[in-house]
């Protein structure tokens, strides 16, 4: 046990450590008293010997200044540092001159040299006025000598040292005396009274608890017999109770058990409540984290932790099978983390009773759903948008062919009407529903994500800048627009109309959102999206660089029921009349088919924001010209052969006339293979206009892929009413094609062309 506490740590050493320090403090003290004075008598001492010594040469000295003799002037200087410490000498005249002089100034080593000059000067001159008869003292000559004070300190350095270092001696032979007594009279009984306490522990029931062993008899009724009797009566103490607690734990270590097994035995949270239906038992369970915060559970009951509102349907439900103890199954509920995530629950429990009958209270499992729930949502979500998606297509394709159908012909019936100098407003109106037609279409194809977009890698802060005067326009006075772009904007592939139009629309429900006027902040940046955070942009969201558009309104702002539907074809919360609800979804679907994410957050009476996530592209971005391109010069097309196939005999045939309108040569089919053997036959085709969903085995596609084997050189336009997978890859365009979307206006079919034929376009 004695080494079980470290030296420096023991009471005996650290009392020996005091009393070193006072008695080092007292002696060395008291030895330097010693020894300035006797520092101060051997000083006194030399000053004696020196004058001694200088009293016994005057008579020669003054005998050699009586008599101007240089010769015993020097005997005399060279008896004076015959002593060792005298180190130079010196005989003037009357006049200040030198008769004699003796230096022997040659520095010796001695241990003390460095202390000497601490203590007083290292070099001391002593002078004695010559007295020569018949003459005043002034005139007399000097007799001076140098001593070495080191030299002549040397006795005094040598009872110094034997003086410290006896003091030295005595206090550690005082002090080592002390440690042992100490250490015999305190600490080695106390190291064994502390040794006998540590041996008992109660956590092992193996080993037995032995009363500390006596002391000796001078101990006895001392503090140290009084620990040791106080300690005995502590190790009874704890034997006494060791069977009791023993029996508590084996209890508490069964029920333990008990609720380890629950939890093992499943990822889900066993629960227990109490006859007032509040939370009591509440294991932890660290594998989800809907199940890690008990404390916010413990001591209420099930409404009461969220703050349920027990009116709704399903909790009525609940509160009469809890009023009569009945069982409860998959009761879903929701419930917030204190990080302010939602997890969804399904909760599932059974009344307990004791063996009289009584109620006691619930126990019961809860499963965190909210994966399923979500996996359940995006497949409903999926679901509904394929059927969208199939049912506006094969709608887009027969609605846009009759559109197409329509529009050319009130064209070329107006553009007849113009030559015989006919009104033709009511052609113009309705070619501008035809046009608004159109646009219905593509916002279902929009919404179902199955819309054509020509994409290109542009710098969004670009599209804004060209954006940012028309919604000047559309927006009140009382609505000011502030922007943030950032210098440094990565790229994003996108497409550019449609991306403006997604500013204005959404401008425009800031509009409606601030009547009394407000704020329109547009802003942009660049974001990374870690694996790790990606759950917290949105559950179907991939970690990777996107650049940011953020726009934010200081509007009415929205309650949390309307922010759910937003995005739901045909949702709005407009009066009747006012919108069609096909705005946000259209949206939607447009950035998530260009493999983005759309973000919504809003507070009533606070504003809303927006925030757009586009894939960043690595691409050289496109240079953005939002100035409309100049119509074709169709004067100088060459002589061409074009092939219209389209199984829509109608429109097959208003596309005649507009190409042969042009002087072109025109062949026609109905259907793919009809269309490659009369290309075969003509033995060289220019152009090819074809539809993409023909009836029969081949797609216009498949058409186009055939002649470009058979004419390299050929040029293709398709017209569509809704691409499918042969034409488009998530919507946009081979780069090898020119696409119509029906229904097109006749100029647009002809620009498309002129600048397939011409040899340059002519602006």
């Amino acid at each position: 046990m004695n080494a079980a506490i470290p030296l420096h740590r023991r009471i005996s050493f650290k009392l020996a450590r005091l009393a070193l320090g006072v008695a080092m403090a007292v002696g060395l003290l008291v030895s330097a008293v010693q020894v300035s004075l006797d520092f101060a008598n051997q000083r006194q001492e030399n000053a004696e010997i020196v004058t001694r010594i200088l009293n016994a040469a005057d008579p020669t000295a003054q005998r050699a200044i009586l008599t101007l003799d240089p010769f015993l002037a020097q005997e005399v200087v060279n008896g004076l540092i015959s002593y060792e410490f005298i180190i130079a000498a010196t005989i003037d005249d009357e006049l200040g001159t030198t008769l004699a002089q003796a230096d022997r100034r040659q520095r010796m080593n001695s241990p003390t040299r460095w202390l000497t000059p601490l203590l007083a000067d290292e070099f001391e001159r002593f002078d004695v006025q010559l007295s020569v008869p018949k003459k005043p003292p002034d005139q007399s000559g000097r007799l001076s000598v140098v001593i070495d004070t080191d030299r002549a300190l040397l006795p005094f350095y040598m009872r110094a040292s034997v003086t410290l270092l006896s003091v030295l001696l005595l206090i550690v032979f005082v002090v080592l005396l002390f440690l042992a007594i100490f250490y015999i009279l305190i600490t080695k009984p106390l190291l064994r009274v502390i040794g006998d306490l540590t041996d008992v522990d109660p956590d092992d029931p193996e080993r037995p608890m032995t009363p500390i062993s006596p002391l000796s008899p001078s101990h006895r009724h001392d503090e140290l017999g009084m620990l040791r009797d106080t300690g005995n009566r502590f190790i009874a103490a704890i034997s006494a109770r060791m069977h009791e607690l023993r029996e508590s734990n084996a209890a508490l270590a069964f029920n333990e058990q008990r609720f380890k097994d629950y939890t093992a035995a499943a990822s889900d949270w066993f629960w227990e409540q109490d006859a007032n239906l509040r939370f009591i038992a509440l294991p932890d369970n660290p594998a989800n984290p809907a199940f890690t915060d008990n404390y916010v559970w413990t001591g209420k009951r099930l409404w009461e932790v969220d703050g349920a509102d027990v009116s709704e349907p399903k909790w009525a439900a609940l509160m009469a099978d809890l009023d009569a103890r009945r069982e409860f199954r998959k009761f879903r509920t929701e419930h917030e983390l204190p990080d302010g995530r939602i997890r969804k629950l399904e909760i599932s429990g059974m009344p307990y009773f004791d063996p009289s009958g009584a109620f006691c209270g619930y126990r019961g499992v809860a499963t965190d759903v909210t994966e399923t729930a979500r996996v359940e949502e995006q497949l409903a979500h999926t679901a509904n948008l394929e059927s969208l998606g199939r049912l506006t297509g094969g709608i887009a394709h027969d609605f846009n062919n009759l559109l197409a159908i329509i529009q050319g012909n009130l064209e070329l019936l107006g553009e007849e009407l113009e030559e015989q100098e006919l009104p033709s407003d009511r052609v113009a109106t309705s070619i501008q529903a035809t046009l608004r037609g159109s646009e219905l279409t593509q916002q279902l194809l929009a919404i179902a994500r199955r819309q054509h977009l020509v994409t290109k890698p542009v710098n969004i802060n670009q599209i804004i800048a060209g954006t940012q005067k028309m919604l000047l326009r559309v927006l009140e006075s009382t609505v000011h627009i502030k922007t943030y772009l950032a210098e440094d904007l990565w790229i994003a592939d996108i497409d550019v109309s449609r991306m403006e139009n997604v500013l204005i629309n959404l401008a425009l429900n800031a509009r409606d959102a601030m009547p009394e006027g407000g704020l329109l902040m547009i802003e942009t940046g660049n974001i990374t999206i870690a694996a790790d955070s990606a759950a917290h942009f949105g559950s179907d969201v991939i970690p990777g660089d996107y650049v940011r558009l953020t726009l934010s309104d200081t509007g009415v702002g929205m309650p949390p029921d309307v922010q759910k539907r937003i995005f739901e074809p045909f949702y709005t919360t407009k009066p009747l009349g006012s919108g069609t609800g096909l705005g946000l979804s259209q949206i939607h679907g447009f950035i998530k088919q260009s493999g983005g994410y759309i973000s919504v957050y809003s507070e009533p009476d606070n504003g809303t924001t927006f925030q757009l996530y586009l894939p960043r592209s690595l691409k050289s971005p496109h240079e953005f010209d939002s100035r409309e391109t100049a119509p074709a010069d169709t004067s100088k097309l060459p002589d061409a052969q074009v092939l219209i196939v389209e199984d829509n005999p109608d429109l097959r045939q208003l596309a005649r006339t507009i190409v042969e309108g042009l002087g072109l040569r025109v062949l026609e089919s109905g259907s793919g293979e009809e269309a490659v053997t009369i290309a075969k036959a003509a033995g060289g085709i220019d152009l090819l206009l074809s539809d993409i969903v023909l009836t029969g085995q081949m797609t216009g596609r498949d058409v186009g892929d055939t002649l470009q084997e058979l004419y390299p050189d050929i040029a293709i336009i398709y017209m569509s009413g809704y691409a499918e997978r042969a034409l488009l890859h998530r919507g946009q365009s081979d780069p090898g094609a020119t696409l119509l979307q029906k229904p097109f206006q006749r100029k647009e079919l002809i620009n498309a062309i002129a600048n397939l034929l011409s040899p340059a376009p002519v602006l």
